[in-house]
C-alpha cells in the first residue's frame, strides 16, 4: 500500500507555509521526499496536480493556531 502525506508547517516568511512531502510508491521502489515553502494557493495548485499523477494524498497541518 502506498503512503503518501504532505505536512504544512509555518513558512519563514509571512504570507507563506512549509510543506513536507513524501510520497511513497512501493510498487516502483521509490520514495520522494521534499521541503518547499510555498503560498497555500501555490500548495493547492500542486497538491492537486500530484493527486492525478499519484492518487490521494493525506494532508496534515501541522501548524499551531496564533
Amino acid at each position: 500500500m502506498s503512503k503518501r502525506e504532505a505536512k504544512i508547517k509555518h513558512g519563514t516568511q509571512p504570507g507563506t507555509i512549509r510543506v513536507e512531502w513524501k510520497i511513497q510508491q512501493p510498487e516502483e521502489a521509490q520514495t520522494i521526499i521534499a521541503n518547499e515553502e510555498m503560498t497555500l494557493a501555490t500548495f493547492k495548485a500542486t497538491i492537486a496536480r500530484l493527486e492525478k499523477d499519484f492518487g490521494p494524498i493525506e494532508v496534515i497541518d501541522e501548524r499551531k493556531a496564533d
